[in-house]
């Protein structure tokens, strides 16, 4: 009988450890994805080819303008979905 409350206890450790695993893991996920988001925002805001040099290079033409504004779209796009993943983070966490 002492057999099947150690199994029955482990059972139950097993199954409020599991959770608690699970949700660390996704809040993990959630940081590393927000921070990809974020470095491909700051990369596209920078780096060669990003938005400045885009805007520093707009001549008035329609093209270097719909170039600066597509630019410009990814940039916000790629900076609120990182924003997004952190707050979705920080919401796990407060659910622990």
């Amino acid at each position: 009988m002492p057999v099947m409350r150690i199994v029955a206890a482990a059972g139950d450790e097993i199954k409020k450890f599991v959770p608690k695993v699970w949700r660390l893991a996704r809040e993990l996920f959630q940081e590393v994805t927000g921070f990809i988001f974020v470095a491909l925002a700051l990369l596209f805001t920078f780096g060669a080819g990003g938005l400045l040099h885009s805007y520093r290079l707009m001549d008035g033409g329609v093209d270097s303008m719909v170039r600066v504004a597509f630019v410009a779209g990814f940039v916000l796009m790629m900076g609120g979905f990182g924003v997004s993943c952190f707050l979705r983070a920080r919401r796990i966490s407060r659910d622990r």
